[in-house]
């Protein structure tokens, strides 16, 4: 039978989809809703066996990749890091999604990783409770702003403003602009219970008990790495799973040069945030063992941010052989050494 292969260039509001066949001759192409009942439409009563896909990865795919999953024989996402849609200069809906489909029949797709649905939904909800977080977190920030504009020292009495003392001393301050922030604190930590509950416990719970071995990690940010993880297997060795988080300093070689940039940006900020907060959790230990002595170690050499990555790059590091060879952590053994 003949095949058909189909680039979509997804937009906010509109797809454009162009078909080929495997003479790469446009059979036709067309500017589509971002609806399912539209993309059905252009496919246009073809059987499933002949269709191929293949869409850039971008925020909206997730649905749209479930329903092409049930009806095309193969979908890919293309990862828009590593595949080149053209060469001439030009960038346009209609080209981008011609040049995707060329290169599906050419077998010239460098795929981005799409983990099953289950560990998409995980995935999802995980970070639907870390944007409440942020939102909490920012209001929180903006009162320490407040209380500086204003020269307003807390009571010595307690370190943290935000427990149930101190927001007590905060209302009292009779501060409109603390008062609205504290509301809507009230508000995201509301949500961020919600989120709590919709998070199911039974996937990943072997390997969040590994990680919690480990000093620094605990029951928020364990959940968090394994949910941008999903499969320890996809990584072959600790250098691509630290890369993958934005571990890792860019390596510009020329000649006989070889420097080492800045952090890697096309990575999981997610998963590197959760590492940091990791490496900052075994700071505030009074006994934080190898790991702590090895931020004092670096510390010496390097600025204080500079030595909490390349803590927390040594953590995930370790983490990879926890999660490969399914064991908890060990103070002192082989994986507290690169």
């Amino acid at each position: 039978m003949e095949q058909y292969y189909i680039g979509l260039d997804l937009g906010t509001k509109w797809t454009y989809a162009t078909m080929i066949n495997g003479e790469k001759n446009v059979i036709k192409e067309a500017k589509l809703p971002c609806e399912e009942a539209a993309i059905e439409r252009f496919l246009g009563g073809i059987p499933k066996e002949c269709l191929n896909v293949v869409m850039e990865a971008c925020g909206i795919w997730h649905g749209l990749y479930d329903y092409l999953v049930e009806r095309c024989n193969v979908v890919k996402v293309a990862n828009p890091m590593q595949t080149k849609l053209n060469s001439s200069g030009k960038k346009t809906d209609k080209l981008d999604s011609k040049r995707l489909a060329e290169l599906l029949k050419a077998g010239m797709i460098n795929e981005s990783y799409v983990p099953q649905k289950d560990a998409r939904d995980y995935r999802s909800k995980i970070r639907h409770r870390q944007s409440m977080v942020s939102i909490s977190t920012e209001l929180k920030n903006q009162i320490h702003a407040t209380l500086r504009e204003e020269n307003i020292k807390h009571p010595k009495e307690f370190e943290d403003i935000f427990t149930k003392k101190g927001i007590t001393w905060l209302k009292h301050l009779r501060i409109s602009e603390i008062d609205n922030c504290l509301e809507l604190i009230t508000a995201a930590n509301v949500q961020i219970k919600n989120a709590d509950h919709l998070i199911p416990d039974d996937l990943y719970r072997n390997e969040i008990r590994l990680l919690k071995t480990m000093p620094g990690v605990g029951d928020i940010t364990a959940p968090v790495i394994m949910s941008e993880i999903v499969d320890i297997k996809r990584f072959e060795n600790p250098k691509a799973l630290c890369k993958y988080a934005g571990l890792v300093p860019k390596v510009i070689q020329s000649g006989e040069s070889d420097r080492r940039g800045r952090l890697v940006k096309q990575s999981s900020k997610i998963l590197r945030t959760a590492l940091i907060q990791c490496a900052q959790g075994v700071l505030k230990k009074k006994d934080g063992g190898k790991l702590k002595m090895f931020f004092l170690k670096m510390a010496k050499k390097k600025k204080s941010n500079t030595a909490v990555t390349a803590l927390a790059h040594k953590m995930l590091y370790i983490m990879w052989f926890m999660l490969t060879n399914n064991e908890g952590f060990h103070d002192g053994g082989t994986q507290v050494g690169e």
